[in-house]
């Protein structure tokens, strides 16, 4: 009882040195790592005004994105609702206007708010749901349906493409270079690894001091005020101006502890997202279509291929980029204390969701619910509560969603919350009345051509990947934080999984899911993973394009062989579920008929080697009559491989003349003989 009345009266206190209304400064950037800040315990980054404010504030060290990649979790942060309910299930739909918004809802409880910067909820596609209401396609939305911020409860708007552009226009700076334009937002122009922007120009300096303008105009304001600030970096291409790309050199970096991830056990589409980066010999062009702007690549990302080298000097821009965006939020800040806004003004710095940056040895992001992603940076700063002295702490270790966002800003400033908001609010956090939040965080990604859900608790994870029916997912992450060892397979976690899966389904369920039924039936098919050497052919190359599962038909497994049609005018790759050291030197029997060529070529990968190179293959003739012939293959030793494993093959089927493009057909089985040569 005394603990009750100790937090009640703890609460009053809070409550009679809060003012009614509290401003609020809500920073966000785009693809910004949790510890990518030296707050979170990273060394070497530099970011004092962050630090300052995570000082000052509280740091939430598991502060989980509920939807991603961008549109999705913006959608999410605004409304406090998850995807399948906001409707925003991939990047550029409309957010429906309809929907109890943060900025709605704020102006009309008599705040002037505003929004500078990053949108990305305007368009211009529109979703198109069943009857089920799950996400069936987009489609092009008339112009007047397409939703400007200022329809959505924002009376003010600087944005990063049309303001940003005008602004550089009467600078003459909208075409830097000869014939190259500044397209605002992501888009800029770039020479030798950095915008040729001006620092004092780049787009990030324009918010912010669009943002301080709008604060002094604030100042002696009868009404509070909601302004969001959304700076488009780091996100890729993360070339900051000079002299930030130079601040960091690529020999300081250190790259993340499960850089070195083989991706045994992991979903296919990890895999080939993985190859991206990794492959040498991919077609340039779409690796830069694939990874970022095409327009707008530099010599780093041109060169097709990622070492240890490759990764640090991405990382040294990166980093070079999260020190320059810091000197503007501290602008931002000083801003604030210099107004006299600082008691009664609650800020937030967070990021729309993570970035790879090496861990799992990928750059940016992917469809993945590893934490690099999901777990973003989280600072909220407002000093009736978080210098109160019943709030002393300056971190939590508590479970928190972004969809909480909402309902506890409205609660702290009084404002009724919707009865739709499936967040929940952590005032009581705030207020140091309770140390815990949540016992699971989930997060969706209910889009037309995938469906992931995730589950993470304190200890354990766990994600669905149902459509495409791939690998589930569960992490020991009190044992493995990486995230290196997936034991949805492995013999003695069958009950956590089956836990773990029921309280996904519960949480769909209650959040109405539309593919609840699907998911869950989904989760009852037995998953049969490929091991040893019975290869699993991913992807066929076809007119210059990696094209997923084409050219193949009746794949299956048979006495230990996998037997599968080919019809491509190319060559297939494959991947292991279960690495083969090197050192085994397989013999290989290779059985196959084709209708033309003379010659075939098996290449294959290892470890810290993934090209393809003739040290690793073998050439052998082929007799093209369209009758089946076997071939022995045995993979001998070379130095550039000893000691390291075997993660994937290559396979031409044929040697043909240039310019054949006439369709391959043909029938294989590779089965493996010896462990030994």
């Amino acid at each position: 009882m005394g603990a009750v009345v100790g937090a009640s009266l703890a609460r009053k206190q809070v409550e009679a040195q809060t003012p009614a209304r509290p401003n609020i400064l809500f920073i966000i950037t785009d693809q910004q790592r949790k510890d990518a800040m030296g707050a979170y315990g990273n060394p070497l980054l530099r970011t004092p005004h962050l630090d300052r404010l995570a000082s000052e504030g509280i740091r939430f060290e598991h502060f989980f994105i509920a939807a991603f990649p961008c549109s999705p979790s913006r959608a999410s942060f605004l409304t406090g609702l998850y995807p399948h309910t906001h409707g925003v299930v991939v990047n550029n739909l409309i957010l429906d206007p309809s929907l109890p918004n943060l900025g709605a809802l704020l102006q009309q409880a008599g705040y002037h708010t505003a929004w500078m910067g990053k949108w990305h909820l305007a368009g211009p596609n529109r979703l198109v749901r069943d009857e089920q209401g799950r996400a069936l396609k987009q489609e092009r939305a008339p112009a007047d349906e397409r939703t400007p911020p200022l329809r959505l409860g924002f009376e003010t708007e600087v944005s990063a493409g049309l303001h940003y552009l005008n602004y550089l226009r009467q600078l003459g700076l909208e075409e830097p270079l000869p014939g190259r334009k500044v397209r605002g937002g992501h888009h800029t122009v770039i020479q030798d690894g950095h915008s040729v922007i001006p620092e004092e120009h780049f787009v990030s300096a324009f918010l912010a001091r669009e943002a301080v303008k709008f604060l002094e105009a604030q100042r002696d304001a009868e009404r509070p005020f909601f302004l969001g600030l959304s700076f488009p970096g780091p996100h890729r291409p993360m070339t900051p101006p000079e002299p930030w790309d130079k601040l960091y050199h690529p020999e300081q970096m250190v790259l993340p502890a499960n850089h070195r991830d083989l991706m045994t056990h992991k979903p296919r589409s990890h895999r080939q997202f993985h190859w991206y980066m990794l492959r040498e010999g991919l077609n340039p062009a779409n690796l830069k279509r694939y990874l970022v702007y095409e327009e707008e690549m530099w010599d780093l990302l041109d060169r097709g291929h990622f070492g240890e080298r490759e990764f640090k000097e991405l990382m040294a821009h990166y980093y070079g980029f999260i020190t320059y965006l810091d000197q503007w939020i501290g602008y931002v800040l000083d801003a604030v204390d210099r107004l006299g806004l600082r008691d009664r003004t609650i800020v937030i710095f967070t990021s729309d969701h993570g970035e790879f940056m090496g861990s799992h040895g990928c750059i940016f992001k992917a469809m993945a619910m590893y934490d690099e992603l999901m777990n973003v940076p989280f600072l909220l700063r407002y000093p009736p509560l978080t210098h109160h002295p019943s709030n002393i702490k300056h971190q939590t270790s508590a479970l928190v969603s972004s969809v909480d966002v909402v309902p506890t800003l409205l609660e702290l400033v009084g404002v009724p919350m919707p009865h739709a908001v499936q967040g929940r609010s952590f005032a009581s956090l705030l207020r140091g009345e309770t140390e815990q939040h949540r016992d699971a965080v989930f997060t969706s990604f209910p889009a037309f051509h995938r469906q992931v859900r995730m589950v993470r608790t304190a200890e354990w994870k766990y994600v669905l990947n149902w459509r495409p029916r791939e690998v589930d997912e569960l992490y020991h992450l009190r044992r493995d934080p990486g995230e290196l060892h997936n034991l949805a397979l492995e013999p003695g976690h069958e009950e956590v999984l089956r836990e773990m899966q029921e309280r996904l389904f519960a949480w769909m369920e209650e959040t109405n899911d539309p593919w609840r039924e699907e998911a869950r039936a989904a989760a009852a098919l037995p998953y049969r993973e490929v091991t040893s050497l019975d290869f699993d052919f991913d992807q066929a190359w076809e007119g210059g394009v990696w094209v997923p599962f084409r050219g193949i038909s009746g794949l299956t497994i048979r006495n230990g062989q996998l037997i599968g049609e080919i019809e491509c005018p190319g060559f297939l790759v494959c991947t292991l579920d279960r690495p083969v050291a090197a050192a085994d030197y397989p013999v290989l029997l290779l059985r196959m008929r084709t209708t033309a060529g003379q010659q075939a070529q098996f290449y294959w990968t290892t470890t810290d080697l993934p090209t393809w190179d003739e040290a690793k293959s073998l050439r052998f003739p082929i007799q093209g009559d369209g009758e089946f012939h076997t071939y022995r293959l045995e993979l001998s030793p070379h130095p550039l491989w000893r000691d390291r494993q075997i993660t994937a093959i290559r396979l031409n089927p044929i040697r043909r003349a240039p310019g054949d493009r006439q369709p391959l057909r043909g029938q294989f089985a590779i089965d493996r003989l010896s462990g030994s040569s």
